[in-house]
Parts: C-alpha cells; structure tokens; sequence
C-alpha cells in the first residue's frame, strides 16, 4: 500500500506530533527527576543545655531544651564520672532518651533504655569494657541534676542496687539542618 498526497502529509504530521509530544514528556520528566536531588534528611545532635549536679545551667538554654521536648524532637543525654583516686581514669555515657517528663513546667526527666551492664576496665595499656551479662541497668537524669539508677538481676529480674545522686548532664537535641527549636514557649501538652 502507498500513501501518497494527503494521507501520507497527515499521518508524517502524527508521527512529528507524537515524537514533538514525546521529547516533550521526556524534558518534563528529567526537569522532575532533577528537581528531586538527594534530599535525605541531614540532622545534626545539638548540645542544647547542659546542667551541673545542683542542676545550674552550664551551657545551653533549659527553655530551649523544654520546647524541644513539647515539639517531640529526639532527646540524647550524655554523663561522665572519673576514679576519685586518678581523674585521668574516666568514663563517659551518652545514651537516647527513651521516655521523656515534663515536671511542673520546669525540670525534663529522661529515661534510658535497660541495657546489659558493663566492666571498664581502665588499668591496662589496651582500655576495654567487658558485659556483666548478669545485670542491667537504667538512669534516669534530670535537669535539675538528679540522677536515679536502678540496676536490676537479668535472670531472677531482682532488684540489686538503687542510687540516687547528683549528676551533670548534658542535653542533646536531633534537629533537621534548616529547622530550629521555636523561640516562644509551646503550651504545655496538657493545656487545650
């Protein structure tokens, strides 16, 4: 079959609109592709506030670090201890809050996680820390620099020790890049 005259200028002129429309969904489609980029999600751990063991501001801003736990962001804490008889002998701690308390409107509280319990051992020329696969633990810190540790038998699920002291704490907040903690204090989550 030939085509020829009118049939054969129209169905050329189909095909060139067909292509033409093609081209153009496919600059469309690059423009969109471009335009997402990698946006994974950069957030940074943000020293926030850091309190001393009467709970006196170090660094940081406590009203900062309370709006951050109304607007739900991730809460990190973070604590040291060193020997009382060689300070060069030390061990720090940073762990996520996993619950977090708001109390009176004044003081955040959080909670850690239970984990397995741990040896340092800081004697010797390689530093290592062994499991007490026996025994876990879990804190709980407070702004005010009151600490609670509760260290509980794995395997009889009993109680085996109970301190509470005074702690400095160091408050971590995980923020996107662009985002910042709001400035005006939110309401309390209790309030309508």
């Amino acid at each position: 079959m030939e085509l020829t005259g009118k049939k054969a200028k129209t169905i050329v002129k189909l095909i060139s609109i067909i292509f033409m429309k093609t081209i153009y969904v496919n600059i469309l489609l690059l423009f969109i592709l471009a335009s997402c980029g990698d946006k994974r999600e950069t957030s940074v751990w943000t020293l926030t506030y850091k309190n001393d063991e009467k709970g006196n501001a170090i660094t940081g801003s406590k009203e900062v670090l309370l709006n951050a736990v109304r607007e739900g962001y991730p809460v990190r804490i973070g604590w040291a201890g060193r020997r009382a008889s060689d300070s060069t002998k030390s061990v720090e701690h940073v762990a996520d809050a996993s619950f977090l308390t708001i109390l009176n409107g004044q003081e955040v509280f959080a909670q850690i996680e239970s984990i397995i319990g741990q040896n340092p051992d800081l004697d010797y020329d390689t530093l290592r820390i062994t499991f007490r696969e026996n025994l876990a633990w879990t804190i709980l810190a407070g702004t005010n620099g009151f600490s609670d540790r509760l260290t509980v038998d794995r395997f009889t699920n009993e109680v085996v020790g109970h301190i509470s002291r005074s702690s400095t704490v160091s408050w971590f907040v995980k923020l996107p890049n662009e985002k910042s903690i709001s400035k005006t204090m939110p309401l309390p989550l209790w309030s309508k």
